[in-house]
Order: C-alpha cells, then structure tokens, then sequence
C-alpha cells in the first residue's frame, strides 16, 4: 500500500509546485502591465506638455480643416489664409464629415 500514498505524495507536490509558478507568473505580468501603463501615461503627458508638437498639430488641424471646408485637396494653406481659416464655422455635419477622414483620424 506504500505506493499508493507515494503516488498522492507525487500528485500533491506537482500541483503545489504548478500553483507556485502560476502564482509568480502572475506577478511578473501584473508588474509589467503596470509598468507598460505607467511608461504609456508618462509619453501621454510628455506630448501633451511638448508646446512645438501642439503647435504643429494645431497647425495640421486647421490646415487639413480648411482645405476640406474650401474644397482644396492638397494646397497649403498661407499666412493670408489663417484670417479666412479663423472665421470657418464647424457645423455638426461638418465634423461628422471631418471624422469620416483617415488624415483627419491620424492627427494626434
């Protein structure tokens, strides 16, 4: 009868010893995700904070808005054109049609 408890002694330490790695196998994820989220948070607020990036982003938003509102594909927009750009009315549909653009999604 020695072998029966024997066996049990087998099956009691392999699944002892499963639960163990799994339990720091969860730990070692969990810390890493955390970590990711945290690096993600961080870049998400050094761009906010970069003035020169808002700026130029800015700058492509109105750029890409006007052209879209003038019906101009592809042109410039020139320092005469921010005075004209400035008094553009988004309407609701406007920027409905603004969203359904992929350059306008990209802009971030």
């Amino acid at each position: 009868h020695g072998w029966v408890y024997a066996i049990l002694y087998c099956i009691a330490v392999l699944f002892m010893t499963f639960g163990l790695f799994n339990v720091i196998v969860a730990i070692y994820v969990e810390n890493t995700l955390a970590a990711a989220k945290f690096n993600d948070a961080t870049q998400k607020r050094q761009r906010l904070m970069d003035q020169q990036m808002f700026t130029d982003k800015a700058v492509e938003l109105v750029e890409f808005i006007w052209r879209t509102g003038a019906d101009m594909p592809g042109v410039e927009l020139s320092p005469a054109d921010f005075e004209e750009a400035s008094m553009m009315e988004i309407t609701p549909s406007f920027f409905e049609e603004l969203r359904s653009y992929k350059e306008f999604q990209e802009i971030q």
